[in-house]
């Protein structure tokens, strides 16, 4: 009889041990699923880091595209002031040099 109490006690003492197991399996699966549930978030959340870096680095090619633009621009300005710049200059002269011819005309004319 001691050998049967015995074994009832390891019996007991073993489905103890099942019930424990199959907890912890539960937590176990619960906390996958979790796992999971971040995996799924954490790759979600890369992707649309991913997306939104793209369209910075698109947003920086159009900045450098508008740059380049504006310099070509910029340039094309430049020169054009300095066009008008040396034509003034040479406007001047040339309204410098009638001058003294206007003055002895307005001379001729008033005398």
């Amino acid at each position: 009889m001691s050998s049967i109490a015995q074994t009832s006690e390891e019996i007991k003492v073993k489905e103890k041990r099942l019930l424990l197991i199959k907890s912890e399996v539960v937590e176990l699966r619960n906390d996958i699923a979790r796992k999971r549930s971040n995996e799924v978030l954490l790759t979600d959340a890369i992707d649309d880091y991913g997306i939104k870096i793209t369209l910075v680095e698109v947003e920086i090619e159009s900045v450098h595209a508008r740059n380049w633009q504006m310099h070509d621009e910029n340039k094309k300005l430049k020169e054009k002031i300095g066009s008008r710049m040396r034509e003034q200059e040479q406007q001047k002269v040339e309204m410098a040099s009638f001058r003294p011819r206007m003055v002895n005309m307005v001379k001729r004319m008033v005398a």
